[in-house]
C-alpha cells in the first residue's frame, strides 16, 4: 500500500465519520452516500478496478472515469445545494411576512 492510499482512505472514513455525524437520520441519503464512500475506498484500495471499469464502458483510463463521474456527482450536489437555498430564502419570506403583519397589527391595535 502507498503513502498516498492510506492518506486516501483516511480522507473516506474521515469523511464518512462526519457525514454520518451531520445526517443521522436521512436513511436513503446515508445509503447513497455510504455506496458513494465504498466506492471510493475500492478505487483507492484496488486501483486497477477502475481502469477495468474505465475500458469497460469505453473511457481510456480509470482516473478519467473518476474525473467524469465526480463531475455529475458534483453538478447533482449543486441541484440539491440550490434547491435548498431556495428554499431558505422562500420560507425566509413567509417569515419576514409573517412579522410584517403581526407588526402591523399590533400597531394598529395600539392606535
Amino acid at each position: 500500500m502507498t503513502i498516498i492510499q492510506v492518506i486516501l482512505f483516511i480522507a473516506v472514513f474521515a469523511l464518512l465519520l462526519l457525514y454520518f455525524k451531520l445526517f443521522k437520520n436521512r436513511i436513503l441519503q446515508r445509503i447513497f452516500f455510504l455506496i458513494v464512500f465504498l466506492s471510493g475506498i475500492i478505487a483507492v484500495a484496488l486501483p486497477n478496478v477502475t481502469n477495468k471499469l474505465a475500458k469497460l464502458v469505453g473511457v481510456g483510463r480509470g482516473a478519467d472515469l473518476l474525473l467524469y463521474l465526480m463531475v455529475i456527482i458534483f453538478y447533482f450536489a449543486f441541484i440539491l445545494v440550490y434547491r435548498k437555498v431556495e428554499e431558505i430564502r422562500e420560507r425566509q419570506t413567509e417569515i419576514i411576512r409573517y412579522i410584517t403583519l403581526q407588526n402591523a397589527i399590533n400597531n394598529n391595535d395600539e392606535d
